[in-house]
């Protein structure tokens, strides 16, 4: 296993004629409780939007938009209610 940022990996993979793995987007959240040692839920863009309180919201395999503390009114607009997202709260 080879650990690379994102904009190296795809040239390191092709000189090295590998093929690059993608992990499921629950990956994070189906890690035990013993690694993660916080509470970790993978959801809906729309569930998020219901949130009332403030929690650490981020996209599970990319950075299409910002990972921060939000409020469900707070979220960016312009993604579809069916984007799956990773809610971590401590």
């Amino acid at each position: 296993m080879l650990y690379l940022e994102a904009l190296m990996a795809p040239l390191m993979a092709e000189q090295l004629n590998l093929r690059l793995l993608e992990p499921p987007q629950d990956w994070l959240p189906q890690l035990p409780q013993d690694y993660r040692k916080r509470w970790i839920n993978l959801q809906t863009f729309g569930q998020a939007k219901a949130l009332s309180e403030a929690a650490f919201v981020k996209p599970p395999n990319d950075k299409s938009f910002p990972a921060r503390i939000y409020r469900g009114s707070e979220l960016p607009e312009g993604y579809d209610d069916n984007t799956p997202y990773c809610l971590t709260m401590n």
